[in-house]
């Protein structure tokens, strides 16, 4: 079941984000196992068009993602193919994307070199004792930016 990690200002945070971007982009197990909107519900903004990595054409009707709160692009496509979707993005006439899960689909593209920034909100009210490794960054990139949202910490890395 998912948890929330961040608090509510974290979370007001991250739907601003959703709302300076074109595209936002997850897997289909992030779909799977927690059913996001990915959706600006908490920020007056235009939804992003939402992007779906479908390798299996698992993703149905039934999830949020497919609902009317915003466009929705399935790509048949694994998390490995990170050329061929930001090729499908281009096609689609998408300059901007953020790729917000799950772990494999975003250390794909960290791994590929295909990010120019990142943002780490770290929740400090929940301690996990097992779970998913959070992605890693690599490459040239340094902390551009730290600050405290109530008792969340935002971390901004940018890539050189």
């Amino acid at each position: 079941k998912p948890v929330w990690i961040t608090n509510p200002y974290s979370r007001q945070l991250s739907h601003q984000l959703r709302a300076q971007e074109n595209a936002i982009l997850v897997g289909a197990k992030t779909v799977i196992d927690d059913n996001p909107s990915l959706t600006c519900r908490d920020w007056n903004g235009e939804n992003p068009l939402r992007v779906v990595l479908d390798s299996r054409n698992s993703i149905t009707s039934d999830y949020q993602v497919m609902d009317d709160a915003a466009v929705t692009l399935k790509l048949e496509l694994s998390s490995s193919d990170t050329l061929e979707i930001l090729n499908s993005l281009y096609q689609n006439d998408i300059q901007s994307v953020i790729i917000e899960g799950g772990t494999t689909t975003i250390q794909s593209f960290i791994d590929a070199g295909l990010w120019d920034e990142a943002y780490q909100f770290m929740g400090t009210d929940v301690l996990f004792h097992q779970g998913l490794q959070a992605p890693v960054l690599s490459g040239d990139y340094s902390l551009h930016s730290r600050k405290m949202i109530a008792n969340d910490v935002l971390k901004i890395y940018r890539k050189k």
